[in-house]
């Protein structure tokens, strides 16, 4: 093989790779349903270009209108409060992609949920640094480093044990705002 062409191969599986759409799915996808999808995983406005970007490789053209209706639909279903809560343990509280009438209680739930996030990255961390230390405790002949690592050691399992204790008070509060959302039903449309 010539190396221009495994250039070309590698290019366009790198391509490939980062478009949202192939050019069969330009040509056959229906939008206002992929519009939908992209809404109710929570896709911001502006997604379309990704989609506008992979078919224009295709000379395909993508029908905004479509998408965007369904788009409409799809961020609504989104942008709930209890959809809050949920995308905001997964790290995602931006809100902004919101309808205005819904962007107020899926922030304050997705905050919510952030927290958790948050200390449960503390909890990892900490875990993480603790391991280490002790990797090297175990590996370490030296007496005064030795010594030195074990002091390490006991501050890193109390920032263990805060980390923990953020997480708990924040999973508690995830779970009140969860059961609160239980007890209204689901929100009217």
């Amino acid at each position: 093989m010539t190396l221009a062409f495994c250039a070309a191969m590698v290019a366009s599986l790198f391509l490939s790779g980062c478009a949202t759409l192939n050019k069969n799915e330009c040509q056959t996808v229906d939008w206002e349903q992929l519009g939908l999808q992209n809404g109710q995983n929570g896709e911001p406005q502006s997604y379309i270009a990704e989609h506008q970007k992979a078919c224009s490789q295709y000379k395909l053209p993508v029908d905004t209108a479509k998408w965007d209706a369904g788009w409409q639909k799809g961020i609504r279903n989104y942008c709930t409060p209890a959809n809050g809560l949920a995308a905001g343990q997964k790290g995602r509280t931006d809100a902004s992609m919101c309808p205005a009438d819904q962007m107020q209680q899926f922030s304050y739930y997705a905050q919510i949920g952030g927290r958790v996030h948050s200390a449960q990255s503390a909890v990892d961390s900490a875990r993480y640094e603790l391991d280490q230390i002790s990797n090297d405790i175990k590996v370490e002949k030296d007496r005064d480093r030795r010594n030195d690592l074990w002091r390490r050691r006991d501050d890193a399992r109390m920032r263990m044990q805060d980390a923990q204790d953020a997480l708990y008070v924040a999973q508690r509060q995830a779970d009140e705002a969860y059961a609160d959302l239980m007890r209204k039903g689901p929100p009217r449309q």
